[in-house]
């Protein structure tokens, strides 16, 4: 059985909001954002504890990729998963840190990335606070994670809306196929992404799961929405 004071106490970061357990604040700019978990530490005392970074999909890259013959150690998949994500994000891109899955290697392999200051200023924050900064991770990976048991069908998607931008991940036969993280006003756009997707790929039906999306949405044949809790 787990102690209460063992469990990690959630730290949310959302463009303009950060939300540790039950307390919220709101900053204006990324310099604000120091002031931001002042604010949340003066709250409550987080000495001794373990807190959990959830980021919003603002402030996270995520890739599908195959590893190429060859690549067979964790050093060298280390350095091709740089590589990709700087072709990614381009020549001014800032030091990141990366997680990818242990996949089979004739799968493809999910992998993200996050900006590595941003991660610092956190975990050295906590670090005053006598707390430790124990993860963090995406808020489509983590919503995902949370539902995949739920979630049936041979070939299906899940997607995460929030705040105008949806993460969507498509998978079949138990295999990622394709993932976007792109800006969507609301369920006509998601829709229209996902048509886009099964066309590419020739995927005639499916269930797409959907987690925060306002209704609507003309969704592509032989797919149907379902609905699932949004987010925490």
């Amino acid at each position: 059985m787990s102690l209460p004071w063992a469990e990690a106490i959630p730290l949310h970061l959302a463009p303009g909001e950060l939300r540790l357990g039950d307390a919220t604040t709101a900053f204006a700019a990324p310099a604000d954002l120091p002031a931001a978990l002042e604010r949340l530490a003066a709250a409550r005392s987080l000495r001794g504890r373990r807190l959990e970074l959830l980021l919003d999909d603002a402030y996270v890259h995520y890739l599908l990729l195959d590893w190429p013959a060859g690549v067979n150690t964790d050093e060298e998949r280390g350095a091709y998963v740089r590589f990709r994500f700087q072709q990614l994000c381009g020549a001014a891109c800032p030091a990141q840190v990366h997680a990818w899955e242990n996949a089979r290697p004739d799968r493809k392999v999910l992998a993200s990335a996050c900006d590595a200051a941003l991660l610092a200023q956190v975990a050295d924050w906590a670090r005053l606070q006598r707390a430790r900064l124990a993860g963090a991770r995406g808020a489509w990976l983590d919503a995902y994670n949370r539902h995949a048991r739920g979630m049936t069908g041979q070939t299906g998607a899940f997607g995460l809306w929030r705040g105008g931008r949806c993460t969507l991940g498509v998978w079949q036969a138990g295999d990622w196929q394709a993932l976007r993280s792109f800006a969507a006003d609301g369920a006509a756009a998601v829709a229209d992404e996902l048509a886009r997707i099964a066309a590419a790929l020739g995927l005639a039906k499916g269930l797409c799961h959907l987690s925060g999306l306002p209704g609507g949405g003309n969704w592509p044949d032989g797919w149907r929405r379902v609905d699932v809790e949004a987010a925490p």
